[in-house]
């Protein structure tokens, strides 16, 4: 009370309870306008793997689950046929075209593979064109978006696994790689891709080994 009457009238605790709230939140406002609110939860490249994530899901919606689908079952069944059908169709070509071999297998490995490929996605598009007579067009969209997901998740994750040590990113550009919270389960999706890819690979090998002639002589 003594320093109150020497230096004059004392504060009241109200000042101070006022002054310390208005220093926070001028700190606040200050840390708010260097760093926006969503810095703390996602950094630059979060927002470049949400709008591609976007673009996809988009991509699917407008085309639809059934274009999705049979889109991707077509690249499948049309590199399964092509190869399966390919030495047969080569030797029967071999009495029309005179060309050399691999011109000849390459150009009908392509035209069944696109053969087959435009089958298919005319068949999603008539369906996808006939979505609303058959009452299906909110399964058709919300499985589009899912299925344009999940391709832009693969796609993307198997980038980020193959980006994950690349040495020639500046050091800048390496730590908001690491720093992304989008990025480590994208790898973990990734690794797991290439750990199912490798054991059907492997199983096909050993299915082969085992149905060859020299293997059942054994």
């Amino acid at each position: 009370m003594g320093d109150c009457l020497f230096f004059g009238a004392c504060p009241r605790r109200s000042d101070f309870r006022e002054a310390l709230i208005r220093g926070t939140y001028a700190d606040s406002e200050n840390n708010r306008n260097a760093h926006p609110w969503w810095s703390l939860l996602v950094n630059g490249v979060d927002l470049i793997l949400i709008f591609v994530l976007v673009l996809f899901g988009l991509r699917g919606f407008f085309r639809g689950l059934f274009r999705e689908i049979l889109s991707l079952a077509g690249l499948i069944a049309g590199f399964m046929l092509a190869a399966a059908f390919l030495q047969p169709m080569a030797s029967y070509a071999e009495g029309f075209w005179k060309m050399p071999p691999l011109i000849l297998k390459g150009s009908i490995f392509v035209i069944i593979f696109f053969l087959v490929y435009f089958l298919f996605n005319l068949v999603g598009w008539l369906l996808h064109r006939s979505e609303s007579l058959l009452f299906l067009k909110t399964v058709n969209r919300a499985g589009g978006v899912a299925m344009g997901l999940g391709k832009g998740a693969a796609i993307v994750a198997l980038i980020i696994f193959f980006l994950s040590d690349a040495a020639w990113l500046p050091k800048a550009g390496q730590e908001k790689f690491h720093g992304s919270y989008l990025v480590s389960p994208l790898s973990h999706f990734a690794a797991s891709l290439i750990r199912i890819g490798k054991q059907r690979v492997l199983f096909s090998a050993e299915l082969e080994q085992t149905s060859s002639p020299g293997a059942k002589r054994l």
